[in-house]
């Protein structure tokens, strides 16, 4: 066996004594270490409406239903594009074979071609939209009215809840180290985190028991609104 020079083992003996004192200096360092959080929340008015429409046919002749939804979704898509306030959001088309309603999909020749055109508008001309959607409501049918928190507006108090959220954080780190005993202390990790996902949204008006002549009503709708948060997470070094 290959003898280790004593030059060799006063290296090795010197890094081993130095990872030591790092391995205790680190030890110390992390007892000192606080994780905390602190949040900042503002109620935001909902400013922007979206309705979805529905425009569908079906029948035997899978031409006669698709030209019915054609006509009808051409007529909606000339309505949206008239108002300037509305935006069309996203427009699809489907369609499938499927039984009639009462009959069975073994029995040959009893089944008809579902067409089905959805257009999503929004705005933030409630009364515009709402006009609108009185408007087509011959051509087509809502399947929900929702509004949200718009993406513009969470933009515009972005800095406003950061701030706000920091100076917390400031204030829980400071009252920390005073309870704690020291003198002072650095930040070690701090991050921004958005509470928020999707932006905040609710039905504005419920279809389930409306009759049609109260969906061809215009309504000023009331969006209420929403508890906008954002939290600030780090960790601090006591000193």
């Amino acid at each position: 066996m290959r003898r280790v020079s004593g030059k060799l083992k006063g290296l090795l003996a010197a890094f081993v004594l130095a990872a030591s004192f790092a391995s205790a200096a680190q030890a110390e360092l992390d007892q000192n270490v606080v994780n905390l959080s602190a949040t900042a929340d503002q109620l935001v008015a909902r400013d922007l409406m979206e309705v979805d429409f529905v425009v569908s046919a079906h029948d035997p002749d899978r031409q006669k239903a698709a030209a019915e939804v054609t006509e009808k979704a051409n007529k909606l898509a000339q309505a949206i594009r008239e108002v300037k306030e509305v935006q069309l959001q996203t427009s699809t088309r489907e369609g499938f074979w499927q039984a009639l309603p009462g009959v069975s999909s073994s029995i040959s020749g009893k089944q008809a071609w579902y067409d089905t055109a959805r257009f999503t508008v929004s705005s933030k001309d409630f009364d515009a939209l709402s006009k609108l959607t009185a408007d087509v409501s011959q051509i087509a049918a809502v399947e929900s009215i929702q509004c949200r928190v718009s993406r513009s507006r969470l933009a515009e108090i972005e800095d406003q809840l950061v701030k706000s959220a920091l100076d917390r954080f400031k204030a829980k780190a400071d009252m920390i180290a005073k309870h704690l005993g020291f003198s002072s202390y650095s930040i070690g990790t701090i991050s921004v985190v958005d509470m928020n996902g999707e932006t905040p949204v609710t039905n504005c008006r419920n279809f389930s028991n409306m009759k049609s002549a109260e969906l061809a009503a215009p309504e000023t709708v009331e969006p209420g609104t929403a508890r906008v948060q954002l939290s600030v997470t780090g960790s601090i070094q006591m000193k």
